[in-house]
């Protein structure tokens, strides 16, 4: 009876070769489930001319049963691999010494083993590996950049232009004050009809300065340097100063600025015997000033000094004149300085200036002229005996007060008052004239207070201090009785204000002096 069913009991280990079987004479139907073991088949007798296409599938193989000895050389393709089996398979952490399969694309991706370590070499990015083929556009951002990685060196001859700068614009015109950089301070126009570049050195939203860099010429918006500069606020109008306490310059850049400048001169001094207060200097304010690019020279002018209380030489000198000069031509003004207050037994008025000086007290002269648009005459002398009392100076405000002979309410004539003026943020008073002296009469008899604006207040033998004028800085208080020193008060430093005249003190006439006028002031004030 002949077989129909070979089972494995029957046939015997290593006895069915490959030359015995048939191409594709086996297929899945004549092999149970689990039938043939790694033992019943002979090292490389199973090759793929002996496997069907799609034959054996994971239920006909047994666990492990097929191991590399029985797999011929370039057998198993990528094609051969189920890959949903493949990755669920457990995943370890390769080693030193680990392979993994791949497929090799120059032998029909047949499996071939290579260490982890080859694949691991190749993330290594070698010098030049990575040209600007391989870099997509707008793939390196600046995120991907290290910090100070890119210098000099990173950077191509001519691979920057203007345009890639951040705080430089090019435009077809030139920029105005009221062109607001983005950049601020630093930020770069150019002009690409005429090639001229400018920079912003002061970025002030609506009133910016762009200075010209290059060959050209046309600074664009305003700025001036010199003296102490400030800011400050009147009624909502925003206003930057300029002030001149010792002689300087202004220097101006840009279009014409329109400006108000303020000018003092040097007061006078006070009369050395029972003289006149000095007059103040001369107050100049002019106003809606068109001030062009330049260089503007400004002499402040001095205060005078005092003289002491000779009856026969006590005519005080006057101060000295403040100016303000465009260099090359133009603009030109001049404060004029205060007159020196009469002294002695000549009974003389005072001598003129940008306030005229007080009349001596031995008589009842005028007080001396003042600048007209500037200041003030001083007053007149009060008429000799008793008490002699002098003119006061006479202050950009107002004329000096005559003296007052006899009286316990009043005696050597106060300076004329000052202005008000607001050109720092501070309403002062400005140039006030000196205060006149007396000899004796009462001792409740006041001298000649100096008037606000810095003046001087007189000195007297007997009676009471008038007060000193307030101001940027103050005048001082004379003496009752003095034997040295300043007799009258002089005039506060930068005011203008004149000197005080002093009283009589025959025995000293040489020891003391009267009050020095006080030196004076230029301060420029413009819109912001």
């Amino acid at each position: 009876m002949a077989l129909t069913t070979v089972t494995g009991n029957i046939v015997s280990v290593n006895a069915i070769q490959g030359t015995l079987i048939a191409d594709n004479a086996i297929t899945a139907v004549h092999i149970a489930t689990n039938a043939v073991s790694g033992t019943l088949i002979a090292d490389n007798a199973v090759t793929a001319v002996h496997i069907a296409q799609n034959t054996i599938t994971v239920t006909q193989l047994a666990d492990d049963c097929v191991e590399s000895d029985k797999i011929a050389d370039g057998i198993i393709t990528t094609n051969h691999l189920n890959k949903a089996m493949i990755s669920s398979q457990t995943e370890v952490t390769a080693a030193t010494g680990d392979f993994v399969l791949l497929g090799d694309t120059s032998d029909s991706n047949n499996l071939k083993k290579t260490p982890v370590s080859s694949i691991a070499a190749l993330s290594t990015v070698g010098t030049g590996d990575i040209t600007t083929a391989k870099i997509a556009d707008d793939a390196v951002t600046q995120a991907k950049i290290a910090d100070d990685a890119v210098g000099s060196a990173q950077i191509a001859a001519n691979a920057l232009g203007i345009n890639d700068l951040s705080n430089a614009t090019v435009n077809s015109s030139d920029p105005a004050s009221d062109t607001n950089p983005t950049g601020g301070v630093g930020s770069l126009w150019i002009n690409s009809t005429s090639g001229e570049a400018y920079v912003c050195t002061d970025a002030t939203t609506d009133n910016n300065i762009w200075i010209n860099i290059g060959d050209g010429t046309g600074t664009v918006g305003f700025s001036a340097t010199g003296g102490t500069e400030g800011t400050f606020s009147i009624g909502g109008t925003n206003y930057k100063y300029h002030q001149f306490t010792s002689s300087g310059s202004l220097t101006t850049t840009g279009p014409s600025k329109t400006m108000d400048i303020l000018l003092v001169a040097g007061g006078g001094a006070g009369g050395g015997n029972l003289g006149g207060g000095g007059g103040a200097g001369g107050l100049l304010e002019t106003t809606s000033q068109s001030v062009s690019a330049g260089t503007y020279t400004v002499v402040i002018g001095g205060g005078a000094a005092g003289v002491n209380g000779s009856q026969t030489n006590g005519q005080a000198p006057n101060g000295s004149n403040t100016t303000f000069v465009q260099s090359g031509g133009g603009i030109s003004l001049t404060a004029i300085a205060g007159g020196g207050g009469d002294a002695g037994n000549s009974g003389g008025s005072g001598n003129s200036g940008g306030s005229g000086g007080g009349s001596s007290g031995y008589g009842t002269a005028a007080g001396a002229a003042g600048t007209s648009g500037q200041g003030n005459a001083g007053g007149a002398g009060g008429g000799g005996a008793q008490n002699y009392p002098g003119g006061g100076g006479g202050g950009a405000g107002a004329v000096g007060a005559a003296g007052t002979n006899n009286s316990t309410s009043a005696g050597g004539g106060a300076g004329g008052v000052g202005l008000q003026k607001n050109y720092n943020g501070t309403n002062h008073y400005w140039a006030g004239g000196g205060g006149g002296g007396h000899y004796t009469y009462s001792n409740s008899t006041p001298t000649g207070a100096g008037g606000n604006g810095g003046g001087g207040s007189g000195g007297a033998d007997s009676g009471t201090l008038g007060a000193a004028g307030t101001g940027i800085n103050n005048g001082s208080q004379g003496q009752i009785g003095a034997s040295s020193g300043f007799y009258g008060g002089s005039g506060g430093a930068n005011t203008g204000g004149g000197g005080g005249s002093t009283g009589h003190s025959s025995s000293y006439f040489l020891n003391y002096t009267s009050g020095n006028g006080g030196s004076g002031i230029c301060i420029v004030r413009y819109e912001v």
